[in-house]
């Protein structure tokens, strides 16, 4: 599955902003409110300086977000240059094999085959421990552009954390019907597929694939 493009000015980032003024490489103003929703805020152990925080690991979103605080002023910047995670061609299979935890690495090869079974993709490896599928373009209204993967996940030691890149707008019904989990802009975090009702988690996928497709992409 590969989606040619979606325009940046339908993506809804995590910090909308409270305006200061400050133009951002995605068209949504920098915002000067300390919990603008983005995660940052001075409060949560950031030093003055640059504090790197992403809403998911390995920041899933495709925009990069740097906040420096200035005297108590929390300034959010936008940025889409080369991203950090991208493809490398390495073994899906190897990497989900060499998971130490029996239950995380079968759980980790069931969303693989529910993935690939919905998009029609096959797996690759996005950085060091992102399984992703498919992939689209998204461009922004300053002309930047890149790709992402529609749909991945990532088997980590204290969760396994599905990327639902549509965001969870749209899909309230399905995550009452879940079970039991946590959720951030784009991702969700599962401790075991036994808590949660896999036939749901399929249809959500594959609702968030399609609104991908579409440009519906929502984290708000």
């Amino acid at each position: 599955m590969r989606i040619e493009a979606v325009s940046g000015n339908g993506i809804r980032s995590p910090c909308h902003a409270a305006g200061c003024g400050h133009a951002s490489g995605c068209g949504h103003a920098a915002g000067c409110g300390h919990a603008a929703g983005c995660g940052h805020a001075a409060g949560l152990g950031h030093a003055a300086g640059l504090g790197h925080a992403a809403e998911c690991p390995e920041n899933p979103i495709p925009i990069a977000q740097t906040c420096v605080f200035v005297r108590g002023i929390g300034l959010i910047f936008w940025y889409t240059d080369r991203m950090k995670t991208q493809r490398t061609g390495e073994s899906v299979a190897k990497f989900l094999n060499a998971i130490d935890d029996e239950d995380r690495r079968r759980d980790g090869k069931a969303v693989s085959r529910l993935m690939k079974r919905v998009t029609g993709s096959k797996p690759e490896m996005w950085g060091e421990s992102i399984v992703g599928f498919g992939s689209y373009r998204y461009r922004y209204a300053s002309g930047r552009e890149g790709e992402w993967f529609v749909a991945g996940f990532a088997p980590r030691k204290r969760d396994l954390t599905l990327y639902i890149m549509s965001g969870f707008r749209h899909h309230d019904t399905l995550m009452k019907r879940l079970g039991r989990h946590k959720k951030g802009k784009s991702c969700l975090y599962i401790q075991s597929l036994a808590d949660v009702d896999m036939d749901v988690l399929e249809e959500l996928v594959t609702r968030s694939v399609e609104h991908v497709s579409e440009g519906q992409i929502d984290y708000s």
